[in-house]
């Protein structure tokens, strides 16, 4: 049996051979481990989606009859010359092919090479799949290396005949929420196996995903890797590795799940929903409404991947466990003791930060607000905290008085490109505050207003409709509305680079406008700091009449607040 070890251009005439290849199928249909990550039609996919990236890096091992018996599949970044696994994070489960019996050796007189071709690297197998040999972990053939296995707990949705899931969805709060979707518009739940379908859809889906990704893990996924749409795009070509599915509403797309299948095994992968219908529940619906159709396709289970997250557990009926691997060649590195370091300094600070009741999400909003603080400002900053007072101004528009304003059309509504656009601009903003807001507002069916010039979100606004308070964290208090048959503007931001063009002015024109023709709102607020004379200018100028301001006066220590508005 013989190892080798193909990189660059050796690599590149491995994966285009076609001998190769087809060794390479036939073996990975023989690997009781082998997850649809290692695949040809997906690992050779990404190797030349990624190409400009990622420099190939394989591992074969052929008996002496010629037959493929063992393969790793991997990658050197050419930024670090760091190891990674073939798909590097796009591949939920990173493992080597090889056949049952060889499964340990193989593994290890791989890493062996490894060892040997790039003494100092180190690599990270994310997930290994359930069933992956590991008992030549125990091994002291590789000296001189750490590795570190850690197991995690997979949920997993158990298809079987598809009754239970069936049952679920007759349940009368199931119903309930999908008859009253079905009154939005027909709904439609079906799978797309056409790429030029999935094409014409797909922008609206990285919309979702990223709005979603940026306010929960404030990451903004397609938005940094300007590769990921391609890669989609190319695995459609694909079918019997990808699983597709939209559900529709009207013409209107609500959620879709692309999912990396295997014969009787579907893999979460892609999931995004619109927040537009959020209050129907649009994802829950999504995955019943799956797990119904690959019971009827012979889909025995629905892998909804470990991290934790609480929404899986709810849809989770069995758990199995994966490991992570890390493989370090020098077991003596810096990198190993740097690693370690930082590990005890983030399990130290995360106590700490526990211990006083914040949370690591705060932690970044706040380094994040203390780089963009002017070091000129923070005298100012502070003395606030202990002597500062206060005016919160509240105008009101009559609805019969807009016919007379300029009817604009600069602003897109609802547009979540545009909201993707968004950097931190002012010392009180921060990228996953901005998206998580977002989110909230829009599944709340409240309406953002917004220009972009140059992919940058250069002017933005929101209305509610019918609130019935309005929490003004600036004064510390809360501000009834009198009627409501209401519209309330408010947060509005212009970029530093675009002010002095009247977009705001603008904003407001086009948004009266819109809420004068519907036909039950009676007033409409906006509010705004007295200290901000020039929206306070805008405002007036606009023809907003000024009703009462609520306060805050701060003074040493001691807090009071009150209100103009007569009770």
């Amino acid at each position: 049996m013989t190892i080798k070890l193909f990189r660059a251009e050796d690599a590149r005439s491995w994966l285009q051979d076609g001998a190769s290849g087809q060794q390479w199928d036939l073996l990975f249909q023989r690997c009781p481990w082998a997850s649809p990550f290692q695949s040809r039609a997906f690992a050779a996919t990404w190797y030349s989606i990624y190409a400009e990236r990622y420099e190939p890096l394989i591992v074969t091992q052929v008996a002496t009859d010629g037959e493929l018996i063992g393969l790793l599949l991997l990658a050197i970044e050419k930024k670090n010359n760091a190891l990674v696994g073939a798909g590097t994070h796009h591949a939920e489960y990173q493992v080597w092919l090889s056949r049952s019996e060889a499964g340990n050796e193989f593994i290890l007189a791989a890493l062996g090479h490894l060892q040997l071709a790039f003494p100092t690297a180190e690599l990270y197998f994310k997930y290994l799949p359930p069933d992956t040999p590991l008992k030549w972990i125990k091994s002291d053939r590789l000296r001189g290396s750490h590795l570190d296995l850690q197991p995690y707990r997979r949920p997993l949705l158990r298809i079987r005949d598809g009754r239970a899931i069936a049952e679920s969805l007759k349940k009368k709060s199931n119903k309930s929420r999908l008859n009253r979707l079905k009154q939005v518009g027909d709904l439609r739940f079906e799978q797309i196996t056409d790429p030029s379908l999935f094409a014409a859809m797909f922008d609206e889906i990285i919309a979702y995903t990223d709005l979603r990704q940026g306010a929960v893990h404030d990451i903004l996924p397609f938005r940094i890797d300007a590769l990921k749409k391609p890669f989609h795009l190319a695995l459609m070509q694909h079918p019997e590795l990808v699983h597709v599915t939209v559900m529709k509403v009207g013409e209107v797309l609500v959620s879709a799940h692309f999912g990396i299948c295997s014969s009787d095994e579907v893999t979460l992968w892609l999931f995004a929903h619109s927040p537009f219908q959020a209050l129907h529940s649009p994802g829950k619906f999504h995955l019943l409404l799956l797990g119904e159709m690959l019971a009827t396709q012979g889909i025995k289970t629905f892998d909804l991947t470990p991290g934790g997250d609480p929404w899986k557990e709810r849809f989770a009926t069995d758990h199995d466990h994966v490991h992570t691997l890390r493989v370090v060649f020098d077991s003596g590195s810096s990198q190993i003791k740097k690693r370690k370091a930082q590990q005890r300094l983030e399990s130290l600070a995360k106590r700490g930060f526990q211990f006083i009741g914040i949370a690591p999400h705060q932690v970044r909003s706040l380094i994040g607000k203390l780089r963009r603080v002017s070091p000129v400002s923070i005298p100012k900053k502070l003395l606030r905290k202990v002597w500062e007072k206060t005016e919160f101004r509240v105008y009101v528009y009559d609805p019969e008085d807009v016919k007379k304003l300029p009817h604009p059309q600069l602003m897109s509504r609802d547009d979540l490109s545009a909201l993707i656009a968004f950097s931190p601009m002012a010392d009180y903003q921060t990228q996953q505050g901005f998206f998580e807001r977002a989110l909230q507002q829009l599944e709340s069916e409240q309406h953002c207003y917004s220009l972009t010039e140059n992919d940058c979100l250069v002017h933005y606004g929101w209305l509610g409709l019918r609130q019935q308070k309005a929490k003004l964290s600036e004064v510390g208090q809360e501000y009834i509305f009198d009627e409501p048959e209401n519209a309330v503007l408010y947060d509005f931001f212009t970029h530093p680079q675009a002010r002095g063009r009247g977009l705001y002015q603008q904003a407001l024109y086009q948004i009266l406008h819109d809420v004068a023709e519907l036909p039950d709102i009676k007033r409409i607020y906006i509010m705004v700091l007295a200290d901000n004379a020039p929206s306070r200018h805008v405002i007036e100028k606009v023809g907003f009449t000024y009703e009462s301001s609520l306060f805050r006066q701060k003074r040493l220590g001691k807090t009071i607040t009150w209100s103009t508005k007569s009770l």
